[in-house]
């Protein structure tokens, strides 16, 4: 069986966008010293000091991508995109977790949560915070701390509550 390339070589293929990463007109594998980040320019970084797991063909050394995404997270921004201005990939964050600290990482998801929740139109239980998602039923929930409280409103549930403008019949 005639074989083009060995398993395992998908990684040293280069990746192309408008501005070329090879040194000449031929498409070949890249080379340590033609690593460039895009962000400070530096050339020669090493394979293992480059972030190339986003879905585009951009380079970036670790650095100045961990930086890129500290920024954004500090800026409240979710969805991360490449930092090359003419791109829409958005950075997949299980890729990024060892670019920031646990701090800016949490804060990340858990921004990533409320935005999600938000969407849902998930509630968050008044007693314990805990995220609930009502499927079916009545507006009456019973949180896993034993909190019951209105869906609709929020407020404590009372047996004088039944009337509440968000019930459903």
């Amino acid at each position: 069986m005639k074989r083009n390339r060995a398993d395992g070589d998908d990684d040293e293929l280069p990746q192309q966008d408008d501005q070329s990463n090879v040194s000449d007109e031929k498409s070949c594998p890249l080379k340590t010293d033609e690593l460039v980040c895009e962000i400070c320019m530096v050339k020669g970084k090493a394979r293992e000091d480059m972030y190339e797991k986003n879905k585009c063909s951009h380079t970036y050394c670790l650095t100045c991508i961990g930086k890129h995404i500290e920024v954004k997270i500090q800026e409240n921004k979710t969805c991360i995109s490449c930092p090359n201005l003419k791109c829409k990939s958005a950075l997949e964050p299980e890729f990024c977790q060892s670019l920031v600290s646990k701090e800016l990482f949490d804060i990340w998801m858990d921004a990533l949560v409320m935005e999600l929740a938000k969407e849902e139109n998930w509630r968050s239980c008044p007693s314990c915070m805990t995220l609930v998602d009502k499927t079916d039923g009545c507006l009456r929930i019973t949180c896993s701390c034993g909190f019951k409280f209105c869906y609709a409103c929020e407020a404590s549930w009372t047996d004088a509550h039944r009337d509440c403008e968000g019930d459903s019949p």
